[in-house]
């Protein structure tokens, strides 16, 4: 399983430890280039109620995808029509706006083609973050996951990511658990996905490719990006 030398965003030692409500792996400040996504693993079924709750909270450049799996506990939210840069100047045209929920480039008239502000990057990656504290308020996360996209140059991971990488065992066990019960593709994508935001020699490593040979004969289409349950 590939992995890569990681940069992480080095920041002042806090006077007080963050308080994080559950791993969040590939926080930080993303590059990105076509496209935007973020997977979200709830440790029980979510309900049709808490659903519409929670994508009605997503950031509008991860709405326009949504679709759930393994029994309503993965979400899977972003954009891939190759213009993610515009939905962000959309959504945030000031750098300042809340914008949650569902929207089309119809009406958007762009004032360049060019990528989107730094300031409007960064008030998409604090909407992200809110986000994903607000869907574990609803119901409590496993872990959330958002993959680099290598061709906008990766991602320089934050304090969230950091303190994951640490704290992601609890995470794992939960997902050993799921894969003892039912293997599917589903689950391959998302621990296949911490194993590519982990370094190389994260002990957490070991664990990861006992739970993808467990889910091996869902390699064709899940390291594809498709489930096969």
């Amino acid at each position: 399983m590939a992995s890569r030398k990681h940069k992480t965003t080095k920041t002042k030692t806090a006077a007080s430890t963050p308080s994080y409500p559950a791993p969040f792996l590939g926080e930080g400040a993303a590059g990105y280039f076509e496209s935007a996504g973020l997977t979200l693993v709830f440790s029980r079924p979510v309900t049709p109620s808490e659903k519409k709750r929670i994508s009605a909270l997503l950031p509008m450049p991860l709405a326009e995808l949504v679709g759930w799996s393994e029994a309503n506990r993965i979400l899977d939210a972003g954009n891939d029509d190759q213009f993610i840069h515009l939905h962000i100047q959309s959504a945030y045209p000031t750098g300042k706006e809340r914008a949650r929920g569902k929207s089309t480039l119809k009406n958007f008239r762009p004032t360049t083609t060019e990528e989107a502000s730094a300031t409007q990057l960064d008030h998409f990656e604090d909407e992200t973050r809110a986000f994903v504290r607000e869907a574990h308020a609803i119901v409590p996360l496993t872990i959330a996951l958002r993959d680099e996209d290598l061709e906008g140059g990766g991602t320089s991971f934050g304090p969230w990511h950091t303190w994951s990488e640490k704290n992601v065992a609890s995470a794992l066990d939960s997902l050993a658990a799921l894969v003892a019960r039912k293997p599917s593709g589903a689950l391959r994508s998302v621990v296949t996905a911490i194993g590519r935001l982990l370094p190389e020699r994260h002990p957490s490593q070991k664990p990861i490719a006992q739970l993808l040979a467990k889910t091996a004969k869902f390699a064709r289409h899940a390291d594809d990006g498709e489930d096969d349950e």
